[in-house]
């Protein structure tokens, strides 16, 4: 966002994620490296290079090798202020997936929270280990280590060998959490340890989350931490100096310590002493320049670099001392005496160009564009060209150069090798615009040789596109463009000449070239054609026939590779004539090249219109392009352009555009199929990779895909489908206007003062923010909708590749037939009360407790409703005038329970109220059965305007004001079910339900229940009444039975599913039930009972398990089986528990020490 000053006087600009420096004061601030992605670690190493670790971006560890400032002077290609070194590899956790408390949410079995940067210099380790990286990563337990080494301008990165497939450190202590590391002035590393269990922010295993989204964890440790630390085998004992004196005697000493935090300390506190001795600074500056002067050569690299840039603070780096440090033996004091050029505005050696070390070379480019450039630094530039062997070089070259291009390009066109520097040339003639300056570069360029002829034609093609007055044709021109017309460089000359010879004496000769290019254009070779037609378009604005040859060509017998350039050209004039004439001419285009042309025509809106007008008039096929490439139309920046747009596709496409609402519903049932994976990748590559990358495959323009398999095919589904459900604000699409009328569209990838990168189909550019007319974020993907095209079976197999064998378990409810109400607006007492609704942080995907539901997004759905309001109320109300009866069909899938996104009512119960009937669901079977769940109003469902807990369901942190709550409900039968239907009891309750999503049945599916018998005499009635499982009347171990059943846990899964598996191997015989009220006829064949349950309890269930306790046998209450649940029978917590709790404690860890003293250990000895 923007950044001001404290008081609001200054205006910084705007600042994004990377790195960031700023002045303390306040008076300065900066975006130093621009990236998307968090940045959660930063190190200055002991040679000044910035570093920095990112968790989610895919890029591990970067270095800032031209900071923006630098780079805003010039850049060469789609250069960026950073160089990644280490990308987010495989990790090696000591724990598999199924150990581990979380799973990662992105990067999965990557960096998803990689905090903390260490180069190491601590000066006590053995030597191999300086300049080594360190990162932590919370969510898995590690400390993460890789040895850089020097490349090019930056580093590479590699594992120490036989640890490729291990970490530096790794734990199986769930609490043990690295979130930071940092190396002491000792030369240890320190780590810091978060030391919680509950260590991710947002849990998507559904606890409840607070406004901040941070999941509320009962075991969250608010208050404790460890600091660990580490050191190596072999270190070195490093004397520790006290530095809390100003004895600058010990200062001055400290700059050579081999420990860089105590060299930076002693550095920082002689600065400070200077700044309180004002003017009488000699006897700090003397103490560290004369020795340094004396005993340079034997003075260690490190230590020469911390007394320069002290010294340089203090404005006492003299020209002997500068002199030495440049020619050192050592790259990195030469790069740092460079840099200390660049920030202090000392002039630097320009022969630095040419050192053998890149990052030398990178340094002294920077420094000379700090300052004034002289010829002869130009010449060196120019010279030192060849050298550069990386982009990061060129760019900073460019942005020298341009402090005097004119001396630049001479001593470029007068070098033996011109067309080498055509790049640099290139960019430093883009943006020479006076009439009078060119004509002086053009008298020039006529008095270099014929080597040069390569470069003075680009250079002349430059002028020629950017200025556009025409200078006085002094004879001096005349005679220069007369001998460029006769050069190797005459068809880059011609459209100049014809644009400035108003007095008509180069007319012959211009006639004569003008005749040739026609016919060249024609006949010849792709490169001889392809200048021909630049020349022409040269021509375009002086010779009428000129631009329709070019369009011709391009439908002609020209080669695929030169229609393509020809486009490429077409499109680069600007020229709004040509819009028009290839928009007529897309049909006739061959298919290679009509991609290139629709690219071309999406540049600019009238030229898009011209497209859309050639369609109607059957010049072109749209459909041809693809639902992607319709998509750009249907949103085009440009709103008339969309408006005409959607209006001719809804009508070329039909009905089926129009059923678009449809598809996820009909589509669903088909991707959750098996589905053919190796078929799969290659359809992914083919359609998703042009944007995605997963596992290696693909390009980064949008998210990332590795590990997102784990979210499941339905929830992809909908991603695919409806990609702006949910857009993450890394990937929002931006409409750029330039002043030049082009319109673009993507993601900003990078930004700096100067310019930025925006990331689309089409691929990378640069846009220069000067060019810039208008932005605008439109909150949309840049994803493009439309994929259904593709068909459901092309999708199952996309998604079994992305999926590759995770868990197919849900299936969300379509409910936008059923929806009757708005959340955009009041949803009881009237829908002009706005603030009576529930307000939701997001609408789309969400999970609860590991289960998918869709919340659907009003501006999305079909009639504007997104929430399901039954009849209820007062006469008068809006609620009260709903339907009473709705229905969703479910399309004959079976399962075994629904969970439901709602539990809220208006005018619902209170604390203390009464509990009443509120909705009936009726589970419709495709075999015309049918069962029924009474929901009631106190138990599963509870008002909406304040948080109010029932027993039924559980509170979930999804809006920003009242509350909405889930729960889950078995279904006594797995039969294939055709639909749902929800009825209100019309009473003065409304209740309202978000969404449903059905849990699939399978051959671990609870098993089916007999009819209901669980009313008792006394009218007591159970909550479950499943059947009961039958213990063996002899086992070999004791024999266990499982009790779950209530509210706030999902029973079956947990309880009944994991503590089942766990048991079994151990005991004699275990199962499990939620039939509470139903296990008294098999208690006399029972040893252990494991209690999980908070159901209601029968006065002769509740004897019963008094009864068993009594008689010696083993009853284990877990969890929820300790909770004040029982208001009937106090008995349990009081003489069976000893105690409880009353539900999720938030303060359980405010208890005090208590000791556990047993008495009569009995072990349990297994029948022989």
């Amino acid at each position: 966002g923007k950044v001001t000053s404290a008081d609001g006087s200054k205006s910084f600009g705007n600042a994004g994620s990377g790195v960031v420096r700023f002045k303390p004061d306040g008076s300065a601030f900066e975006q130093y490296s621009s990236k998307g992605g968090n940045t959660w670690g930063l190190e200055i190493t002991g040679d000044n290079r910035v570093m920095w670790t990112q968790p989610t971006s895919g890029q591990l560890l970067m270095e800032t090798v031209l900071p923006e400032y630098a780079l805003s002077r010039g850049k060469v290609g789609s250069t960026a202020s950073y160089h990644v070194v280490e990308k987010s590899g495989t990790t090696y956790p000591a724990m598999t997936w199924d150990q581990q408390a979380y799973r990662q949410i992105d990067w999965v079995g990557s960096f998803t929270a990689a905090a903390g940067c260490v180069v190491y210099d601590g000066g006590s380790w053995p030597a191999e280990y300086n300049g080594d990286y360190f990162c932590t990563e919370p969510t898995i337990n590690i400390v993460h280590h890789a040895r850089l080494t020097p490349q090019g301008s930056s580093s590479t990165f590699h594992k120490l060998p036989g640890r490729e497939e291990t970490e530096f450190i790794r734990s199986k202590d769930m609490w043990w959490r690295p979130i930071e590391v940092r190396v002491g002035p000792d030369g240890a590393m320190y780590v810091g340890d978060f030391y919680n269990q509950a260590v991710i922010h947002n849990d998507t295993r559904g606890p409840d989350h607070n406004g901040v989204n941070a999941a509320v964890r009962p075991d969250r440790d608010h208050y404790f931490g460890r600091i660990w630390r580490v050191d190596q085998k072999d270190a070195k004992k490093l004397v520790v100096p006290d530095l809390s004196k100003p004895d600058v005697k010990q200062l001055v000493k400290s700059l050579s310590n081999p420990n860089r935090s105590i060299r930076m300390t002693a550095s920082r506190l002689l600065v400070e002493l200077s700044q309180r001795a004002g003017d009488e600074i000699d006897g700090i500056v003397d103490p560290i320049l004369n020795p340094l002067n004396e005993k340079w050569e034997v003075t260690a690299p490190e230590a020469k670099i911390a007394s320069m840039w002290t010294l340089a603070a203090l404005h006492a780096m003299d020209s002997k001392l500068l002199k030495m440090a440049v020619s050192d033996k050592d790259a990195s004091v030469r790069r740092n005496a460079a840099l200390i050029c660049e920030s202090y505005a000392t002039a630097c050696d320009p022969g630095l160009v040419q050192d053998p070390d890149a990052s030398v070379r990178l340094a002294t480019l920077r420094a000379l564009a700090s300052g004034t450039i002289s010829d002869e630094a130009s010449k060196a530039i120019i010279a030192a060209w060849p050298k550069f062997d990386d982009d990061f070089q060129k760019s900073a070259a460019v942005g020298a150069a341009s402090k005097n291009p004119s001396a630049a390009i001479a001593a470029a066109l007068d070098s033996p090798d011109p067309a080498a520097l055509s790049p640099l040339v290139n960019a430093l003639t883009q943006s020479l615009t006076n009439a009078d300056e060119a004509a002086k570069l053009v008298i020039s360029l006529s008095t270099k040789p014929a080597a040069a002829d390569p470069l003075k034609a680009s250079i002349l093609n430059s002028l020629s596109k950017n200025v556009v007055d025409s200078p006085a044709l002094t004879p001096a021109l005349t005679e220069a463009l007369g001998k460029l017309l006769s050069s190797g460089a005459s068809g880059s000359a011609l459209p100049l000449a014809a644009k400035w010879d108003k007095s008509g004496s180069l007319k012959p000769v211009i006639e004569r070239m003008t005749r040739e290019l026609f016919t060249m254009l024609e006949t010849g070779s792709d490169d001889s054609r392809f200048a021909a037609a630049q020349g022409l378009l040269g021509l375009r604005s002086v010779v009428a026939e000129a631009l329709p040859a070019v369009i011709k060509a391009t439908t002609g017998s020209a080669s695929p590779a030169l229609k393509r350039q020809l486009i490429t050209a077409l499109g680069a004039t600007g020229d709004p004539t040509v819009g028009t004439m290839l928009a007529a001419s897309f049909g006739k285009l061959p298919s290679e090249a009509q991609s290139a042309a629709f690219e071309v025509l999406l540049q600019r809106s009238d030229w898009s219109l011209a497209l859309i007008e050639a369609a109607k008039a059957k010049q072109a096929d749209l459909t041809l392009l693809g639902p992607a490439n319709l998509a750009r139309l249907r949103t085009y920046p440009d709103g008339a352009v969309a408006k005409s747009a959607n209006t001719y596709l809804d009508e070329l496409m039909g009905p089926a555009l129009k059923a678009k609402a449809e598809t996820l519903a009909k589509l669903t049932p088909i991707v959750e199929q098996p589905g053919d994976a190796e078929k799969g990748k290659a359809l992914f590559t083919a359609a998703c990779a042009t944007c995605h990358n997963l596992n290696g495959n693909g390009a980064d323009v949008g998210p990332g895909l590795t590990g997102m398999g784990s979210h499941g095919p339905a929830e992809l589904l909908t991603a695919i489908i409806d990609p702006n459900r949910e857009v993450d604000p890394s990937f929002v699409a931006w409409n750029i206007e330039t002043k030049d009328g082009k319109f673009h569209a993507g993601v900003i990838a990078r930004e700096n003062p100067t310019s930025l990168i925006l990331k689309s189909l089409a691929g990378q550019e640069e846009i220069r923010v000067s060019d810039i007319k208008s932005r605008v974020n439109t909150g949309r993907s840049l994803m493009p909708e439309g994929f259904e095209g593709l068909g459901g079976e092309t999708l199952r197999d996309i998604l079994a590749y992305l999926c590759d064998g995770d868990a197919r378990k849900f299936r969300t409810v379509d409910l936008r037939s059923a929806f009757t109400a708005d959340t955009r607006k009041g949803l009881y007492a009237s829908e002009e009360t706005k603030s009576d609704t529930l307000p939701f942080k997001k609408f789309g995907n969400v999970e609860v407790e590991r289960i998918p539901f869709s919340i659907m997004d009003p501006a999305k759905s079909l009639n504007g409703n997104n929430i399901i309001v039954l009849k209820g109320g007062s006469r008068g109300s809006f609620s009260g005038k709903l339907p009473q009866q709705v229905e969703a069909k479910l399309g004959g899938f079976k399962a075994n329970r629904l969970h439901f996104l709602g539990g809220v009512t208006g005018w619902g119960y209170k604390d203390g109220g009464e509990v009443s009937p509120v909705m009936k669901v009726t589970v419709v079977y495709t075999d015309g059965q049918s069962e029924e769940l009474v929901l009631q109003n106190g138990v599963e469902f509870s008002d909406y305007f304040n948080r109010v807990d029932v027993p039924g369901s559980r509170f979930v942190n999804l809006l920003t004001d009242h509350q909405v709550r889930f729960f889950t409900k078995a279904l006594k039968r797995t039969a294939a079910i055709d639909k749902l239907v929800l009825e209100s009891f019309a009473t003065g309750i409304a209740p309202t339900t978000v969404a449903i999503t059905a849990e699939l049945a399978d051959a671990n599916a609870a098993p089916g229940v007999t009819p209901d018998k669980s009313t008792s005499s006394n009218g007591f009635k159970a909550q479950f009444n499943d059947p009961v499982p039958q213990p063996p009347e002899k086992a070999k171990g004791p024999r266990v039975l499982l009790i779950g059943g209530g509210s706030s846990h999902d029973f079956v899964k947990f309880f009944g599913a994991t503590d089942k598996a766990t048991l079994t191997p151990t005991v004699g015989w275990v199962d499990f039930t939620q039939n509470l009220n139903g296990i008294g006829p098999i208690l006399k064949n029972l040893d252990v009972i494991v209690l999980s349950a908070n159901q209601p309890i029968s006065p002769e269930t509740q004897k019963q398990l008094i009864d068993f306790a009594n008689s010696g046998k083993g009853l284990i209450a877990l969890h929820p089986g300790t909770w004040y649940a029982w208001g009937n029978f106090p008995q349990w917590n009081k003489e069976i528990v000893g105690g409880g709790t009353r539900g999720h404690d938030a303060r359980a860890h405010d208890l005090p020490d208590y000791q556990t003293l047993l008495k009569n250990a009995v072990k349990w000895v297994s029948e022989k």
